[in-house]
């Protein structure tokens, strides 16, 4: 079965939903809670204004891959 792909801002999901993302304990394990949640709200901001532009639509997979790459680098 095909991921649904998030095509508005609306379908983005709640930060504290991505906190408990199994796949992003490492990286946010490493950072403390408060610096964690400025980066995923920084990049779902991007997120909102890229969709809301007409940006094509991201699977969550691909969000979830670009959450953990910005937590890593910063």
């Amino acid at each position: 079965m095909a991921e649904k792909l998030i095509t508005h801002p609306r379908d983005l999901p709640a930060v504290e939903e991505l906190l408990q993302e199994e796949s992003l304990a490492h990286c946010i394990g490493q950072l403390p809670r408060p610096v964690s949640v400025l980066l995923i709200r920084q990049h779902l901001d991007h997120m909102r204004a890229d969709l809301t532009s007409g940006a094509r639509p991201v699977s969550r997979e691909s969000l979830v891959e670009a959450i953990a790459t910005r937590i890593t680098v910063e």
